[in-house]
C-alpha cells in the first residue's frame, strides 16, 4: 500500500541539499527538464550508496520512491530508515511481484521512482561489465509514465575502496529530457539505450 504523505519532509530535503552544497560543492544541471506533475520513472546510474539522497535532492520539490536490494532491509532499524527516505525492497535474483505491484501503484497515483538500472553499483570506468534491467521500460509503458534519465557525477570518489570517512568529493547531477516508451517493441533496447542517454548526459549538456 502506497503511503498517503510522501517520503522526508521540506525540512529534511532542505537540510540533505544543504549538507550536499557545503560538503560536495553539489551542482544540479537541467533542473529544468524535470516534469512536476505525472507519473515519472527516474533512470540513473549508480556508483555509490550516495545516490539515492543525492537524485532526490537534485529533482525537488519532486519526490520520489526507491528500488532498493532487499539485504538491504535485514536490520530493522536500517529498514525504518530507508522506508523513511522512500526506499522499498526488490530481490534482484527473481520477479518479485509485491515490489512490482507497489511500483506500479506509486506512478498510477502520479507519482516518481527511482530506478537504477544496472542494478547494483558500479563504477563509471567499468560501464559495459553488466546488463541494463528494462524494467523501468515496462512500468513506464504500463502506467503512461514519462522517463527522466539522470547521470550522477563523482559519488565514486566519495568513499574509495579501503576508505573509512567521506570524502568532500565533488557532486554533479545532470537530467535529461523525459520521453516516452510508446510500445512494447521499444522494451527489448531499453536496456542499451537508456545507458547511452545516461552516459551521453554531460556536464556541458547533452553530447
Amino acid at each position: 500500500m502506497v503511503p498517503d504523505k510522501e517520503p522526508l519532509t521540506r525540512l529534511e530535503y532542505w537540510l540533505g541539499y544543504a549538507f550536499l552544497r557545503i560538503f560536495h560543492r553539489f551542482k544540479v544541471i537541467g533542473k529544468e527538464n524535470v516534469p512536476m506533475e505525472g507519473g515519472l520513472v527516474i533512470t540513473s546510474n549508480h556508483a555509490s550508496y550516495y545516490d539515492p539522497p543525492v537524485v532526490g535532492a537534485a529533482i525537488f520539490p519532486r519526490r520520489a520512491y526507491y528500488m532498493a536490494k532487499s539485504e538491504l532491509f535485514k536490520s530493522s532499524l536500517i529498514a525504518r530508515l530507508l522506508k523513511r527516505f522512500g526506499a522499498f525492497p526488490v530481490k534482484r535474483d527473481k520477479m518479485n511481484k509485491n515490489a512490482l505491484k507497489f511500483s506500479m501503484a506509486i506512478l498510477k497515483k502520479k507519482r516518481a521512482i527511482c530506478v537504477f538500472p544496472q542494478g547494483s553499483r558500479q563504477r563509471e570506468t567499468d560501464t559495459s561489465s553488466q546488463e541494463a534491467s528494462q524494467g523501468a521500460a515496462f512500468l513506464a509503458l504500463k502506467t503512461g509514465s514519462q522517463i527522466l534519465p539522470v547521470r550522477v557525477i563523482g559519488t565514486e570518489n566519495i568513499m574509495p575502496p579501503k576508505s573509512i570517512f567521506p570524502r568532500p568529493a565533488r557532486i554533479t547531477v545532470v537530467i535529461g529530457k523525459p520521453f516516452l516508451i510508446k510500445n512494447k517493441d521499444e522494451i527489448s533496447s531499453f536496456g542499451d539505450r537508456i545507458m547511452n542517454d545516461i552516459y551521453g548526459l554531460e556536464v556541458g549538456g547533452r553530447s
